[in-house]
């Protein structure tokens, strides 16, 4: 009963004005990606991240689906991911562990907010919780408790393998930073075994068969290792900034983001003091609840390396950045949180009988109201409000250039009815009309999709295949003095140049700021008026031809 109320309030959390804010850039490309073939996105390096979630994405979804839709999968990973992590709490700790880890889970504000993202992230915590459950289940079979001797064979254990390899290796195929989880529990699972040699031979077969499943994402990762250019756009974080992304992430009202329409202003010093009480609570507890944990942890050594491989990867994610590239952000720490939530129920747990409860509730209810504190939705760009600007700002024979082209996606999905301007964008040089009038393409998708992204992709594979740019008949648009254009700018960056020096053969007013998204997310939407002072053609690439 206890379990069904937990998890009823994981769903409705995560339920709750899941459609309030539209889609994002990220979860926009989730649209185009889906348009490669199933063959292409497992053997090309058509992302960055791979293909996993893309490939449901594409099974399940329509380009067109709601906006509760689109986040359907990341919705029903994180609230199974909630029972998951119950089984996970009761093989370590007993069915009272299970039900504090699930109840922490349900109303962590993190794993909430990206269960109603359309992006991997929720499918990754649900794929490396599955992988830490059959790794618990194996440890316990080779290891029962006595009251549980004969209970726990070879048939739960070999259970137990299957679901570390699936885990392991579907989380391979979702996304990259999972190579840090699977090499932490390969390790311990070489460990658990290391003295049972009618073990081993089962434990070799199951990393034979993860290495023939990983074979071709080991193809595509070397591929895109040969072709990218080794930028980045993270900043390599001090200790200072790991330690603060740490806390955002890890204690109640640390994170400072979130929903600001929704959430309850909580000032800093008041947060700063509620995270330094909850830590010297978790120190008292650990060292009166000692000889407890001290027991637990000769009893079962395995929870222990389970919860020391969690607290592991935020460091080990941290210490990548200085031998290659910087890859620390909130969201490849996610598939952690269940450590610290195991780390605090164990705690907790290890005090008098009197204080569990009393300590549980308490941490529940801490990280309840941090969810109240940062609301349950994520910050997002807001591409509805540019789109429902731009259908009033623009007028007849006006210019929509959108930069980078991607973005086109995130405007185009909340399109609501026809805009009379046609729309453009840059790719590799040319400029390319994607859209003859905003709003009006049924397949604006497939048609992005073969004009620029295909396009683009096959000239960054160096030859791979013929790089094909946009084949459409190439026109002149020409603009009047007192026509505008209209450049949207999502995360442009330098690319915001390039349709400068298009335009730069006639005089044309310095941009006009007419709409900035108000939100405090890296991702600011910018929209731009160029009034052209001076008559003007652009030379474009009509993609809507080719069908």
């Amino acid at each position: 009963m206890l379990l069904s109320a937990i998890i009823l309030v994981a769903v409705l959390v995560r339920v709750v004005a899941i459609d309030s804010q539209g889609l994002s850039s990220e979860e926009a490309l989730s649209i185009l990606q889906a348009d490669w073939s199933v063959g292409d996105m497992v053997l090309n390096p058509t992302d960055p991240t791979p293909f996993l979630y893309y490939a449901l994405h594409k099974l399940l979804l329509a380009p067109d689906a709601s906006l509760a839709a689109m986040r359907s999968i990341s919705l029903v990973c994180g609230v199974l991911s909630v029972g998951l992590i119950y089984m996970v709490g009761r093989l370590a700790y007993g069915a009272g562990g299970g039900l504090l880890a699930a109840a922490l889970l349900a109303v962590w504000s993190m794993p909430v907010g990206y269960s109603q993202e359309a992006t991997p992230q929720s499918l990754l915590l649900f794929l490396t919780l599955l992988a830490s459950a059959g790794f618990l289940i194996y440890a316990r079979a080779l290891h029962p408790p006595s009251d549980e001797r004969g209970t726990t064979g070879t048939g739960w254990g070999r259970i137990g393998l299957v679901m570390l390899g699936v885990g392991n290796v579907l989380s391979f195929y979702t996304h990259l930073v999972s190579l840090i989880w699977i090499a932490l529990t390969s390790l311990m699972l070489v460990v658990l075994v290391a003295r049972r040699r009618d073990r081993i031979i089962e434990v070799a077969i199951l990393f034979v068969a993860m290495m023939l499943c990983a074979v071709p994402g080991v193809y595509r990762l070397v591929q895109q290792a040969m072709l990218s250019d080794g930028s980045t756009w993270l900043h390599q974080r001090g200790l200072l900034g790991f330690v603060r992304l740490w806390a955002e992430i890890f204690l109640p009202f640390g994170a400072q983001g979130g929903s600001s329409e929704r959430g309850i202003a909580v000032s800093a010093p008041i947060r700063a003091a509620v995270m330094g009480a909850f830590m010297i609570g978790l120190g008292i507890a650990g060292w009166l609840g000692r000889r407890r944990l001290q027991a637990w942890l000769r009893a079962t050594p395995a929870v222990f390396w389970l919860v020391l491989a969690y607290l592991l990867v935020p460091v080990l994610t941290w210490l990548y950045g200085f031998a290659a590239h910087p890859i620390l952000v909130g969201s490849n720490l996610l598939y952690a949180v269940p450590g610290v939530i195991l780390l605090i129920t164990g705690l907790c747990l290890a005090l008098d009988r009197r204080a569990v409860a009393w300590a549980g509730c308490a941490a529940v209810l801490l990280y309840g109201l941090s969810l109240l504190a940062t609301g349950t939705v994520r910050e997002r760009e807001n591409w509805r409000a540019a789109y429902e600007y731009l259908a009033r700002a623009v007028t007849g024979g006006d210019v929509v250039a959108v930069c980078p082209f991607h973005d086109f996606s995130s405007l185009r999905y909340h399109a609501n009815g026809p805009v009379n301007v046609p729309v453009v964008t840059r790719v590799d040089g040319s400029t390319i009309e994607i859209e003859v009038m905003l709003g009006t393409d049924p397949l604006w998708d497939q048609t992005l999709f073969q004009a620029a992204l295909y396009p683009h992709m096959t000239a960054w594979w160096s030859g791979k295949r013929a790089a094909t740019n946009a084949s459409g008949a190439v026109t002149r648009l020409a603009l009047k003095p007192g026509q505008s254009v209209w450049r949207v700018d999502g995360h442009c960056g330098d690319k915001a140049d390039d349709m400068d020096r298009v335009m730069s053969n006639a005089g044309y007013d310095t941009g006009i700021v007419r709409y900035q998204d108000d939100t405090t997310h890296p991702g600011t939407i910018v929209i731009r008026q160029y009034r052209v002072n001076a008559p003007m053609t652009l030379e474009i690439r009509d993609a809507t031809l080719n069908r």
